[in-house]
């Protein structure tokens, strides 16, 4: 039996095409994004509050779009701009980060605190979370750290440890 290979750009496309269809990218939302910001976030079909993070190396469309309502990463120390959106959605008592198809690279690591956040990639594949062992600045921790008191989410992405012993 043959193994058909996965398409990530394509899945990507897919994925980003179908959010679009649906209109969750349509309907925006004042979110606030620390003191001073005016940072405008994206909302789901359901109103919530959605802040979108694309990788340095996701499609067109998806960093189009998070740099309209989000951040767009470097490559490196990813966990900057996803601090960023996380802390901003705990800003406002709770939504999404979506996570873009692509790797994001990190080096320190990620911590949810508030209550009701879902942080989502675009599918096991087609996310991931790189980190290497041998830069990762918080020792023998977690990647991503998770301490609400209600309704925290983590799906469709992978995290994967590269280099290191």
């Amino acid at each position: 039996m043959k193994r058909r290979a996965y398409d990530v750009q394509a899945a990507a496309a897919a994925a980003i095409d179908s959010l679009l269809r649906e209109r969750k990218f349509l309907d925006t939302v004042g979110v606030a994004g620390g003191p001073g910001s005016t940072l405008s976030g994206l909302a789901d079909g359901r109103g919530v509050p959605t802040i979108m993070v694309a990788a340095s190396d996701s499609t067109d469309a998806e960093k189009a779009i998070a740099a309209a309502n989000g951040y767009v990463c470097s490559g490196t120390n990813d966990e900057v701009e996803i601090q960023q959106a996380i802390d901003d959605i705990e800003a406002v008592n709770g939504g999404r980060v979506l996570l873009s198809s692509g790797v994001f690279t990190v080096d320190d690591r990620i911590q949810i605190g508030g209550d009701d956040v879902l942080f989502q990639g675009m599918g096991r594949y087609a996310t991931v979370i790189e980190y290497d062992d041998s830069t990762f600045t918080a020792a023998r921790t977690a990647i991503i750290e998770v301490q609400p008191t209600q309704g925290c989410e983590l799906r469709d992405f992978s995290v994967i440890r590269v280099g290191g012993s």
